[in-house]
């Protein structure tokens, strides 16, 4: 479970810059696509699930979600975060003169 930092850190995310284009990459990759098939298969943390689309493609839906996850957006975007988290707090910033 994630907590307070975590779900800050998402929401640094989400307002970034690259965290919209990172996103709205994904959702014009899927639009329009039409799913002709839902399949399941067991996993030691739960059931993955997968789409089938009718061009032939697939979306598994567990890799997506890891490719968000908290984990996965501070090893990807981690000076993402930082510049965002110091837009939230410039006073914690190192190096800062205090006035």
């Amino acid at each position: 479970m994630g907590d307070a930092s975590d779900y800050a850190d998402v929401g640094r995310f989400l307002r970034s810059p690259e965290g919209q284009r990172a996103l709205e990459q994904f959702r014009q990759s899927q639009l329009g696509k039409v799913i002709n098939e839902v399949s399941f298969c067991p996993l030691s943390t739960g059931i993955s699930v997968t789409l089938h689309f009718a061009d032939g493609g697939h979306l598994d839906l567990t890799i997506v979600e890891q490719a968000f996850s908290i984990d996965s957006l501070r090893d990807r975007y981690g000076a993402v975060l930082e510049r965002e988290y110091y837009a939230d707090f410039p006073e914690r910033k190192p190096g800062r003169r205090s006035p």
